[in-house]
């Protein structure tokens, strides 16, 4: 019972970090798409 709330907490701490990793990139990503559009209006 112990290891299987341990592995399930594991999961959500790695889940966490995914979707953490996952919001800094969407981030970039958008700091990317709207100098790609700046560069081309100009």
């Amino acid at each position: 019972m112990g290891t299987k709330i341990q592995k399930g907490r594991l999961k959500t701490v790695s889940d966490d970090l995914f979707l953490f990793h996952a919001l800094i990139n969407n981030k970039n990503l958008t700091k990317i798409k709207s100098q790609l559009i700046i560069t081309i209006l100009n």
